[in-house]
């Protein structure tokens, strides 16, 4: 996921059956840095849960043979201007957006409110899933893998450790007073995704529009009554 200005970067993997996902912040955008993150990730799943991995065209996976290389994983891209191929992915990135919006450096985000909002969004129900979670589906498959082996890979502690970051509560921790989220993140943002078809909600969320088209309409010096705007 690109930022305005192009220097801020937010990579994303999706696992295709749970609908997990996790996401890292980037320094850059390139193949090598990409490269490393995605090694780091996968080199901690059992080898049953990494076989393969499917990439746009962008020039940020150049380097995908190291994964062949180092993780045995088989490397597909999409054809050209056909994102559809990966649908998921796409669908997961528009989810996102709500919280991450392109104007935002995620930077500016502390680790642990980087973290609710990855949290919120694999401890939403899918019906898809039959009204199940991301990272309970996730979990469930890692804890079959583990009571089937004699014993756990090296790297299977740290996956672990990954997904019970993961599996918190759907209502987000109040963010601790010595490091707030930034000013620029509206609070509703950070509620759960499925919690927000609530009245209280979609009030903030058409005030704050309202403020914004106030705004525009000032700078411009038309006048119109933002009563007569429906969201």
């Amino acid at each position: 996921m690109g930022f305005k200005g192009n220097h801020h970067f937010v990579l994303v993997a999706h696992e295709r059956k749970s609908r997990f996902i996790a996401a890292f912040r980037q320094p850059n955008r390139t193949a090598a840095t990409t490269a490393e993150t995605l090694i780091s990730l996968f080199k901690t799943l059992p080898k049953a849960m990494a076989r393969s991995s499917t990439f746009d065209n962008g020039s940020e996976f150049y380097h995908h043979q190291k994964l062949n290389q180092e993780c045995n994983m088989a490397t597909y891209f999409c054809d050209t201007h056909s994102p559809w191929q990966k649908g998921a992915i796409e669908n997961t990135n528009g989810r996102l957006r709500r919280c991450l919006p392109t104007k935002l450096n995620p930077n500016e985000l502390s680790q642990r409110a980087f973290d609710v909002i990855i949290a919120n969004h694999n401890n939403t129900p899918r019906k898809c899933l039959g009204f199940k979670t991301p990272a309970e589906l996730f979990n469930q498959k890692l804890n079959l893998l583990h009571f089937n082996r004699e014993s756990a890979p090296p790297a299977f502690a740290g996956m672990t450790a990954l997904v019970r970051v993961a599996i918190r509560a759907s209502a987000p921790p109040q963010p601790h007073p010595a490091n707030p989220p930034p000013h620029k993140i509206a609070p509703y943002l950070l509620a759960p995704l499925h919690a927000r078809d609530s009245r209280s909600f979609r009030r903030a969320r058409r005030h704050q529009h309202l403020r914004r088209r106030s705004s525009a309409t000032r700078r411009s010096g038309w006048s119109f009554r933002p009563s007569a705007f429906a969201v």
